[in-house]
């Protein structure tokens, strides 16, 4: 396999030779340097061993290019879906309606060309690809969670904070987090509400919060530092509006955190309502309010969902779980078993 890193490094990964070529960056734009790179890897090909597979981690611009390596190579394509692309609530941060609609559909027709010219397709849940209506033939599709270094996340500290971290604001459903909880503070005295991103429009943030005191909105930090901020939380949250997986989930998952999430995308797998976290519905204010005052009172509850949750992480998410899945997808688009199954 051969992939683009800052720097070139040649190793094993499983059964896999793996070489990163070292990509140029463009003052034109990202694409002509993964363009470039691409006939780097053409060229590597003339005077290597044969390249069997090419891999790209989106069905949009790196899924455009891996299309036309794979073209140049004589290889099979390999394509992951990391979004759904189709989903309004993606573009919410354009602010021109025209332009926001005129983007979701060259996405979408991205989107769907790469995937007819792929030979194997990764998905975060089965159905994702349902509302496109693409018409797939002979591809390897599979669906399994990303890898999420689950190891690096325990719990902390039970402190009596609300946790929600990531951007953009809008995708995250961070103004319902914070409608939801200005009408549950007074219920769930003690308790505070900090959200975590990086927000070019902080300040639109800072006036949803009406300046009250029991809520902080942070700056971004390292993913590093993560392990620590999700570990200390009592409860995590993530009321997105379109949400493909949402590895935070997983996080607060493996660091045994009771968790809310909303009832869209790939979240229903990796939450399991009742059982291992709470799920609410989507632009609902209310249901998410009612969700973050039961957890907050009850903390034998948070006890309950936090384990069984902790106790999934390790049975289903952990990283050797992801290479064997990995492994065994890319052999078999290799292979051409014709596989179509939505595991």
């Amino acid at each position: 396999m051969i992939t683009t890193s800052n720097v070139s490094w040649l190793r094993k990964i499983g059964r896999f030779s793996v070489v990163a070529i070292k990509q140029r960056r463009s003052r034109i734009g990202g694409l002509v340097g993964y363009l470039a790179a691409a006939l780097q890897i053409a060229r590597r090909r003339r005077n290597g061993p044969h390249i069997d597979l090419v891999v790209t981690y989106d069905p949009l611009r790196s899924g455009l290019v891996g299309v036309f390596v794979a073209r140049i190579c004589c290889s099979k394509v390999f394509v992951e879906v990391n979004g759904d692309y189709g989903n309004i609530a993606n573009y919410l941060e354009v602010e021109n309606p025209l332009v926001r609609q005129f983007k979701r559909k060259l996405y979408v027709g991205t989107e769907k060309c790469v995937l007819r010219l792929s030979d194997g397709i990764k998905l975060l849940y089965a159905s994702q690809l349902q509302n496109l209506g693409l018409r797939l033939k002979n591809q390897v599709v599979r669906a399994y969670p990303n890898i999420v270094n689950t190891r690096e996340f325990r719990n902390i500290d039970d402190q009596k904070t609300i946790l929600s971290v990531g951007f953009p604001m809008h995708v995250k459903g961070m103004d319902l987090l914070i409608s939801a909880f200005l009408v549950s503070a007074n219920s769930i005295p003690g308790w505070r509400l900090e959200i975590v991103g990086h927000y070019p429009n902080r300040d639109e943030l800072l006036k949803m919060t009406k300046g009250h005191p029991q809520i902080a909105i942070l700056p971004p930090v390292s993913h590093d530092k993560m392990p620590e901020i999700i570990g200390r939380c009592g409860i995590f949250v993530l009321a997105s509006r379109t949400e493909a997986m949402g590895r935070v989930l997983v996080e607060a998952m493996a660091a045994g955190k009771a968790r809310i999430g909303t009832r869209v995308g790939g979240i229903p797998t990796v939450i399991e309502h009742g059982h291992d976290g709470i799920l609410v519905e989507p632009e609902n204010v209310e249901d998410l309010q009612a969700a973050i005052i039961r957890l907050a009172k009850d903390k034998n509850l948070r006890g309950k969902l936090a384990y069984h949750g902790y106790l999934r992480a390790r049975e289903e998410f952990m990283p050797e779980i992801w290479l064997s899945n990995t492994e065994s997808h890319y052999l078999s688009v290799i292979e051409g078993c014709g596989e179509h199954s939505g595991r």
